[in-house]
């Protein structure tokens, strides 16, 4: 529905008079968005104190607009999310465990492709691997060549998988993976390079794409590279810049030599901060990557396009999902509707943004969350019991300190109330025959499958006969003979039901599958009737449990407010129903 409604937009906006249309194909910048990997801002000598030795993307960012409080995330998933949707990471899917991007979001690829860009994928791509719609032809992209997972690189295959840069496995869009010769990131130069080439024959503007592995663990440089650095571990990693500053530098000759340097907007920015084993590569931050600290999440990011945008830096807060909205704006096409992001044209010209008081990041699985929240209100960064306070000379938060308890208090509840906002799945229903309701929306969000879902259906169990009261995928629930019935692929459970009426019934499941094969895949559930407990544990998850298919959820027509959100309850059902729809869990008919 979203994608319907902006491709409506395009249509409006190309049928507008002359003046207001956008600009024509010679005038639109091609987009070429580099996106490297655990790249901290001391990992630039631009950004950083210069030990690292990057004089091409130094060069790019003396040339183009320096965004010095760029925030990404704290790991690959969530940044790669938020840059392509140009929405916050948790309304769109939950990592680490992630189904892919949903067709109800448009993705920055779908969004060029409609306005009459080629776009081309090349490299990392880590936003789902098992699924077909979840690759990147799914997601916009005429032509990609690259990795799906970084642990497919040494042997083609998530089985005894690990990651290198030497001879790597590498696959297409029509092209089973295959051993290439050579180092990875020169192939994906090698690639990007030639995409280069041809776009400049087809006489239209184009995206491509380019997120580079490096520098990435393990610190695997080219012989030609290693030689010039120590023989150590910070002299291995150093050597990896290198190399990727090297690349850049022959992408923008490439540029040069077929004559699209003046009309490339380029773009350098990195998905979270560096992993800090052999050097300080976030300095002057604290934190590291899948830290929710500022180090974990604020990156360097440049924006370059010669005689376009005059070289400045902006000290304000900007954010990776800011680049979809931007990109858009500077191609000339109409914004998406209900993106987190906003365009940063207003920056250049000395305004600020109308940004939210406070933006989140969070993570959670069974077991474990984490969150932090950028305050700027109170000029604060917040993780729960912890906060830094920002010292504005030196453009960034000082070291943690304990959090007050009226501190945790007012963190813990604003957390709550924007967490419950963004997971909770928007829905539709419509009434069908048979007494049933089905409801639509958010396909990927509100099917179980990967992550944390939870199902909440406020159901009358005084009916003498059993019937199916809500069906999900491949997952039933029956009430009645004083029985819940719950079914799915290699699970049956029968639970004895107390009371009667009314009652809220609650399935949450956290769908845990393993990077690496052989790996532990668990399915955790809960089911509770009100605030009772009625089974839960662990079971071995199958592949049969996975299924590709987002049909409507049906239930029954005598039920309540159907509720779904992608967390993972260990107790506490009706409050968090309760929160959700403001109001106590109810029947039709109920007085």
């Amino acid at each position: 529905m979203a994608r319907a409604c902006w491709l409506l937009c395009l249509v409006l906006l190309a049928g507008c008079a002359a003046d207001d249309a956008p600009a024509s194909a010679e005038q639109r910048p091609n987009i070429l968005l580099i996106l490297a990997d655990d790249l901290g801002n001391n990992d630039l000598g631009a950004f950083g104190d210069g030990a690292a030795a990057t004089p091409h993307i130094d060069t790019l960012a003396a040339q183009g607009v320096r965004f010095r409080r760029h925030y990404a995330q704290p790991s690959c998933r969530p940044a790669r999310v938020e840059l392509l949707t140009g929405k916050a990471a948790s309304r769109v899917g939950l990592p680490p465990h992630f189904r892919g991007i949903g067709p109800e979001h448009v993705t920055l690829a779908e969004a060029l492709g409609d306005g009459g860009y080629a776009t081309a994928h090349i490299g990392k791509w880590h936003l789902g691997h098992s699924l077909a719609s979840a690759r990147p032809e799914a997601q916009g992209f005429d032509d990609w060549y690259g990795f799906l997972h970084a642990l497919t690189t040494r042997n083609g295959s998530l089985d005894n998988p690990a990651a290198s840069y030497i001879d790597p496995w590498l696959q297409g869009r029509d092209q089973a993976p295959a051993r290439q010769q050579g180092h990875l990131t020169d192939l994906l130069t090698d690639a990007a390079i030639e995409r280069i080439d041809g776009f400049s024959k087809a006489g239209r503007p184009w995206f491509l794409n380019l997120w580079y592995f490096a520098p990435h663990n393990p610190a695997q440089a080219a012989p030609r590279f290693a030689a010039r650095f120590a023989d150590s571990p910070e002299g291995e990693y150093l050597a990896l810049l290198a190399q990727l500053d090297a690349s850049v530098g022959r992408l923008l000759q490439a540029l040069t030599d077929s004559g699209q340097l003046q009309n490339t907007l380029v773009v350098f920015v990195s998905d979270n901060g560096g992993v800090n084993r052999v050097r300080d590569s976030n300095q002057p931050f604290y934190g590291n990557k899948t830290s929710f600290y500022e180090g974990g999440i604020r990156t360097p990011l440049i924006i370059s396009r010669p005689g376009q945008l005059a070289p400045m830096d902006i000290a304000q807060p900007v954010f990776i999902r800011d680049l979809m909205p931007t990109l858009l704006a500077q191609a000339g096409l109409p914004p998406v509707p209900g993106l987190d992001g906003l365009d940063l044209a207003p920056l250049l010209q000395g305004a600020t943004l109308p940004r939210p008081a406070r933006t989140y990041w969070d993570i959670g699985i069974p077991g474990w969350g984490a969150y932090s929240v950028l305050d700027l209100e109170r000029q604060q960064w917040g993780l729960g019991v912890q906060v830094q306070d920002f010292e504005p000379v030196q453009n960034h938060f000082a070291p943690p300190r304990p959090a007050t308890a009226a501190e945790q208090e007012r963190m813990q509840g604003d957390y709550q109330r924007w967490q419950r906002q963004v997971r909770q799945v928007r829905m539709t229903a419509v009434s069908k025959p048979g007494n049933t309701r089905e409801y639509a929306g958010d396909a990927y969000r509100r099917t179980p499958g990967y992550g944390g879902w939870t199902l909440q259906l406020p159901v009358n169990n005084d009916r003498p006969l059993s019937r199916l009261v809500a069906q999900e995928q491949q997952l039933e629930m029956t009430l009645g003979q004083g029985q819940l019935g719950l079914s799915m692929p290699g699970l049956e459970l029968q639970a004895p039901l107390p009371g009667a009426g009314c009652q809220l019934l609650t399935v949450s499941a956290y769908y845990q599958w393993p990077a690496r094969r052989p790996g532990d895949a668990e399915l955790h559930f809960q089911v509770y009737l009100d605030d009772e407990r009625l089974a839960g544990g662990r079971e071995e998850l199958r592949p049969e449990m996975l299924v590709d298919s987002y049909g409507a959820t049906r239930v029954a027509a005598d039920s309540g407010e159907l509720v779904i959100s992608n967390t993972y309850l260990n107790g506490n059902p009706s409050g968090h129903y309760r929160a959700l729809t403001g109001s106590a869990p109810s029947c039709p008919g109920e007085s």
